[in-house]
Formats: structure tokens, C-alpha cells, sequence
């Protein structure tokens, strides 16, 4: 005989008892981290306001390149986009009302 089939005689029903605890708890880990993973991606998210010391501007530009068409667009003949935002240092006290963090149609999506 060989020594796993001797050890399979002789501890055999624990080793079974050990492997099927083992999946068993896998699936429960597992389905739990779904469930959790699911619950949290529905969950609304507030970012905090902004604040600190420094004075900091923003500026938006949506650039298209009117020589290459989008490959994944909805629609065939679509321009290529990117919408680029900067930011930078401005100076102190001369703002104007706080930005939102997304723009409109962007916070709603």
C-alpha cells in the first residue's frame, strides 16, 4: 500500500470533514464579498467639501481632433474627444463661488 491510500484509511472521514469545511467556507467568503461588493457600488458617495490654505483655479477645455475619427463611438463618423481639466494656483481672495468637484451631467450619470 501506498502511504496516501494508508493515510486515507487511517484519517480518511477528517480529511474529508477539513476539505469540505474548507470549500464550504471558501463559498461563504466568497458569496459574502460579492454581496458586500454589491451593496457598495449602489451606495451614494459624498466628497468632502473643499478647503485648505491655498487659493486653486480650474479651467475645463474640450479639445476634438477633427483629423481621426473615435474608434469605440456609438455612432460611425464621430470626431476623437478629450476633455481636459487643469488646475492651478490663482491668487487669494480673488474667487468667485466654489466649483463643483463634476459638472452637472457628470455628477447625475
Amino acid at each position: 500500500m501506498t502511504f496516501l491510500r494508508k493515510l486515507l484509511q487511517k484519517r480518511g472521514g477528517l480529511l474529508l470533514k477539513v476539505a469540505g469545511g474548507l470549500i464550504l467556507g471558501g463559498i461563504v467568503l466568497g458569496g459574502g464579498g460579492l454581496i458586500y461588493c454589491g451593496i457598495m457600488s449602489h451606495t451614494a458617495r459624498e466628497l468632502p467639501k473643499p478647503g485648505g490654505p491655498y487659493a486653486i483655479g480650474r479651467t475645463v477645455f474640450d479639445w476634438v481632433d477633427q483629423a481621426r475619427t473615435e474608434t469605440f463611438a456609438h455612432k460611425p463618423g464621430i470626431k476623437r474627444e478629450l476633455m481636459v481639466w487643469v488646475w492651478y494656483p490663482a491668487q487669494s481672495g480673488a474667487s468667485k463661488e466654489a466649483a463643483s468637484y463634476l459638472p452637472s451631467t457628470w455628477a447625475q450619470a
